[in-house]
């Protein structure tokens, strides 16, 4: 039998839902001084794996918990159940709390991943869309193999103009062979280029507006790319005078303008009096 479900995240931990009645002990920090993962079906070797990954370092219970489910799924038990984690021997103050923790886990069976396929894509070649996702056909189920496939999906679309560019991601398991098919519907949108540079703030002194827009000229009308922008300001952070904390992405702010195809780029000037040159 086949069924279809949608892919909330793959690419990082989520943030799971806390039942109401869950333990208030999940909520706090600790080192972990033991790990134990409590299973029946579990191999030991698998399980040791996750225990050294684990023991000794300092988690939020509920993040622990998230990762041994992640760890799981990475090693193709996709549909993996973890319960919360109980304490024994809690000690110490609380900025520096420890204790042995034990985490049931239910696994489930592994399952294989049958095929990655993509609806809607015009932009690129199915070779090139699959070449982006670092796991193989026939390959165990591997959750962050396939969240960094979607992250470098994304980034391949926006570096190249769609900006706009957005998927659903759907998994059809089937239960007799033990593999999971991904599709992803892809909604491509407009391609985007570099249009206008505009100011906002007070210009730091004589001349950067002038020497802003004569080297914007290097961008305006070539396909629109966030990291390009980031690297322009990088190029002319002389005309801006920044703080020294200041990150680039601080003083750019995006303005699409869809009827032209094109996304113009505000410079906010840093909030300091204007000085001479």
């Amino acid at each position: 039998m086949r069924s279809a479900i949608a892919i909330l995240c793959f690419a990082s931990l989520s943030s799971a839902a806390v039942a109401q009645n869950r333990s208030e002990a999940q909520d706090i920090v600790l080192r972990v001084r033991t790990l134990t993962i409590v299973s029946s079906e579990l191999p030991d070797s698998e399980r040791m794996q996750i225990v050294s990954a684990y023991q000794g370092k300092t988690y939020y219970l509920e993040e622990l918990k998230e990762r041994i489910r992640q760890d799981l799924r990475d090693l193709g038990y996709a549909n993996a159940a973890v319960e919360d984690g109980q304490l024994a021997n809690l000690s110490g103050p609380p900025d520096s709390r420890s204790a042995d923790v034990a985490v049931r886990v239910f696994p489930g069976a592994k399952y294989q991943v049958e095929a990655i396929r993509f609806t809607g894509a015009k932009a690129f070649s199915p070779d090139q869309l699959r070449s982006q996702f670092p796991i193989a056909d026939g390959s165990l189920f591997n959750a962050t193999a396939i969240g960094k496939g979607l992250e470098k999906l994304k980034s391949l679309y926006v570096s190249n103009g769609y900006a706009d560019f957005g998927c659903v991601p759907k998994l059809v398991y089937d239960e007799e062979r033990l593999t999971i098919a991904l599709t992803l519907d892809l909604d491509e949108g407009r391609r985007y280029f570099f249009g206008r540079l505009f100011f906002d703030g007070v210009e730091p002194h004589a001349g950067a507006v002038q020497a802003l827009r004569s080297a914007w000229k290097q961008l305006e009308g070539k396909v629109y790319d966030p990291q390009a922008v980031i690297q322009w300001v990088n190029a002319n952070a002389p005309y801006l005078r920044p703080a020294a904390d200041a990150t680039p992405e601080q003083y750019v702010a995006n303005h699409a303008n869809p009827e032209a195809h094109q996304i113009d780029i505000v410079l906010q000037f840093p909030d300091v009096p204007p000085q001479s040159p």
